[in-house]
């Protein structure tokens, strides 16, 4: 992971966190989301990060985050994908009142 500079924490979940980086040769900014191996010890989770990690390296849509690559260093698992500036959509649909868009609106954001 030498190859890029770690930046502050954008994301957080039960056992990964991910975080704003730069790749140093390109400057391009990414989102590195980092998987503790031991936290996928569990037959369950390590399971649902491989379909993570195989339904996203399919995927090639304007509307959906790219995938760049994986690594595996030992420790941790790491996912380089696309930056994408702005709130997640679990915190737009939090601070929404009403948590439920009518369709036209669902289609506008997604």
């Amino acid at each position: 992971m030498s190859d890029y500079h770690f930046g502050k924490q954008i994301g957080v979940g039960a056992y990964a966190v991910v975080k704003e980086c730069i790749h140093k040769q390109s400057g391009e900014r990414v989102a590195i989301k980092q998987y503790d191996r031991h936290k996928l010890e569990e037959t369950q989770r390590k399971k649902q990060a491989i379909r993570e990690i195989r339904i996203l390296s399919k995927l090639s849509h304007p509307n959906v985050i790219k995938l760049y690559e994986s690594i595996d260093s030992g420790a941790h698992v790491y996912l380089v994908m696309e930056y994408a500036q702005g709130e997640s959509l679990h915190a737009f649909l939090k601070a929404s009142p009403q948590r439920r868009f009518p369709e036209d609106k669902a289609k506008r954001i997604i």
